[in-house]
């Protein structure tokens, strides 16, 4: 086999092979690493299995090309956040699960692309945190909850040059 510009055709799939080696050593090293953090991160935040591991999407998307120079492009995705505990306020006011639709659909040609999406689609009203004002006093009377992003119609169009 040969392999243009290379000196020593022999090694390239040693070369290949010692590189794909020490990727896999060091994604191991890292899962084991992540795998250390899960228990302090979950006594931290005072979570259970099930509350670490309630987050999830779904995507569809649907692509078609409508002629030789133009692709139509469909997509509409779901989030989902599981309950959780705020653990800056003192009172732990438990926001409360939600999921979260979006849709995007685009036309592209050779250079260009031109997408309208909506994000939040149902306009859903959901509570991220409560009491999120780590500098200053919690007062349990005054409860502060920060909320998503409302239902955003928008545009975008990209040009490559």
């Amino acid at each position: 086999m040969k392999y243009p510009g290379r000196s020593v055709p022999g090694l390239y799939p040693w070369y290949v092979a010692v590189v794909l080696a020490l990727f896999f050593a060091l994604s191991f090293t890292d899962r084991q690493i992540i795998e250390l953090l899960v228990e302090p991160v979950k006594s931290t935040l005072a979570l259970s299995d099930v509350k670490v591991n309630l987050l999830g999407s779904l995507a569809l998307i649907y692509s078609t090309k409508l002629t030789q120079n133009y692709t139509f492009t469909a997509r509409v995705s779901d989030s989902y956040t599981g309950p959780s505990t705020d653990q800056a306020y003192y009172f732990g006011i438990p926001p409360p699960s939600y999921s979260i639709v979006n849709a995007h659909a685009g036309l592209s040609g050779d250079k260009w692309t031109a997408t309208l999406f909506v994000d939040n689609i149902t306009n859903k009203v959901t509570w991220n945190t409560a009491n999120n004002t780590q500098f200053q006093f919690n007062i349990p009377q005054l409860v502060r909850i920060s909320t998503n992003q409302p239902r955003t119609f928008g545009t975008q169009i990209n040009y490559r040059f």
